[in-house]
This record gives C-alpha cells, structure tokens and sequence, in this order.
C-alpha cells in the first residue's frame, strides 16, 4: 500500500488547492467531534482529485484553512455524501459556502435508490466494495492517527468519486438534472447554518396548554442558546427543555425559588447563569403571540387522511422509481 499524504502545513494546503483548481469536482468529507461543545471541533478534512487523495489535518500548529476556502469558492464542484453537517464546519469557519455543491445522498434519493442512504451502501452498490468499519468510533481529535484509522478516513472520499461519476450518468438520463439542482439550492441555503438565538424556541416540544407561557419560553431559550454558543457547550448542558419549561410556568423570583423546581439542577449552574434566569423572570416580558404555524402544527392530526396522503405518495414514487 503506498503511504498516505497528511498535510500538516499551511504551504502544503495552498499548494494543493493550486493543484485542484484546475478540475471539474473533488470529494470533500471531514472528521469531527462535537459531543461536548457546541461548535463542532474539526478535527481532519479528506480530499479526493482525479489523481490524488490527501488528508489535512486542522489541528496542526502550523496549519492555516484559509487557501481552501479559495477552493470552496472557485467554479469546482465540491462532492460531499450526506454533506449537511461538513456544510455547517465551513460556513462557521468562513462564514461562506461552497458556491458549487453535490450530495450523493441526494442524488441517490432522486435517482430511485432509497432515501437517505448510507455512504457505504453506495460503496457496495456501484464500486462493489465493503467498507472497513472498524474506525468508526475514533477519537479525531488525538494524535497521532495510525495507518488504519488514515484509510478508513481516506476512503469517504476515494469511492466518492465513482459514486458522483455514476450518479450523475443516471440523472441525465433519467432526466431529473433539475430536481436535484433544487435540492442542492435547498442544501446551500444560508439560512439553514445561521443559529439565530432568537428562534431557538422553535426547537422547543410545547404541549397545547402553554400558549400564555410563550414569552417566557422565547427569553429563556434564547438565553440558553446565547450562554450556550458563548460558553462552547452543549444547550443541554446549560438547562433541560423540561427545566426551560418548568422555568417558564413558575416564574420563580429568588434563587431558592428556582432550585425548588424538580427539574433544575444547582449542581454545576453557573452563579452568572441564575442572576440572567432570575432577571429575566422578573421583568416584564414583551407579549407575544405563538406564531399561526406554530399553533397549526400543534393541532389534532387527521390520521386517515395522513394515512390515505402517505399511500399516495408512495404509489407515485414507485411509478416515478423515487425516493417518497
């Protein structure tokens, strides 16, 4: 097996890029670990050429991504499988997407072979490989990596390429170019990558009885999401939804008050944490209204007639071989 290229230097990575820009599409994919923070920690990025493949690895001290994101911006199509999340690393490190994207997990779902499918069905199917999965539950964020672990990486975008190559054969002629086209507009869509503090209650779960809690569910998810972002944590780890929603129908005024509440913990919450909660809830907070379409989803569900829609459209995705 030849030796795998780990570009660990900021001169390496602008060579690369100047290398690349001379083709029609690359296969992007990355390594990352998001379990304890918010943001998500990038740990490797993998890219695949027409003739070469390489790993960088971010988290090297003389390694800059600046240059790559020349390459995100050029007329180069960057090909990525079920590529939402590595989207979402990009745009919090450039603040930009790529201007030219293709999912193979879309394209596959458009040509008929299933919706969201694995990237290593894809494998199997059009490159009759079977991926090794034995890395699967690396740590990216140690170093160094070893041989196997390097492979397994490479390997989301090495099989990549055929997968693209032959996807988009079928597209054209199954003739459904354009449906894909919009499901990628879809994908690089700026809104989806914004995390707008203010619409963090829209994550919410909210039973049909807290319509006049809603002020307070929007202070306070937005609060969370704010410490949250700035903290680097998960929203979790700074209150429960069930604590958010405790919070908001009690109203509590004093601090023993608060860690009265079943479902708010003391242990762990920041001092700075209960004077914002404890602030919030004692002002007077601005009357609004759940939005019509929060309300609409919230309403009793005619099953038959999801049931009767829902056969429908898997009789018209089978005649059109779609995904439903």
């Amino acid at each position: 097996m030849s030796p795998i290229k780990t570009l660990t230097t900021s001169s390496e990575l602008e060579k690369l890029v100047e290398e690349l820009l001379s083709e029609d599409f690359v296969t992007i994919d990355t390594e990352f670990i998001r379990e304890t923070t918010y943001w998500p920690q990038l740990c490797l990025i993998q890219i695949a050429g027409q003739n070469q493949a390489v790993l960088i690895d971010p988290l090297s001290p003389n390694m800059s991504l600046d240059s790559l994101s020349h390459l995100l911006q050029s007329n180069i199509t960057c090909v990525f499988h079920s590529g939402r999340q590595d989207l979402e690393i990009f745009f919090n490190l450039f603040s930009s997407l790529p201007r030219h994207v293709a999912d193979t997990q879309i394209m596959a779902m458009v040509c008929g072979h299933g919706d969201q499918i694995g990237y290593e069905k894809l494998v199997e199917s059009f490159c009759h490989q079977k991926l090794d999965k034995s890395q699967r539950f690396t740590d990216w964020s140690k170093r160094p990596l070893h041989d196997a672990q390097k492979r397994y990486a490479l390997a989301d975008v090495t099989y990549l390429r055929d997968i693209y190559e032959k996807l988009q054969q079928e597209l054209i002629e199954q003739g459904r170019t354009n449906w894909v086209q919009e499901e990628h507009e879809k994908l690089i869509d700026l809104k989806n990558y914004l995390h707008d503090p203010t619409l963090a209650w829209q994550r919410l779960k909210i039973r049909d009885n807290q319509d006049k809690i809603f002020p307070a569910l929007c202070a306070l998810a937005e609060l969370r999401e704010r410490y949250a972002q700035t903290k680097n944590i998960p929203r979790s780890r700074v209150f429960k939804d069930d604590a958010l929603i405790q919070i908001a129908s009690a109203r509590p005024q004093t601090k023993e008050s608060l860690f009265h509440l079943r479902a708010v913990k003391q242990q762990g919450m920041e001092k700075t944490l209960v004077e914002k909660i404890l602030m919030l809830m004692r002002n007077d907070l601005p009357q609004i209204a759940p939005p019509k379409s929060w309300k609409q989803n919230r309403g009793p569900k005619p099953e038959t007639l999801i049931a009767m829609l829902r056969m429908l459209l898997k009789i018209s995705s089978d005649r059109h071989a779609v995904a439903p």
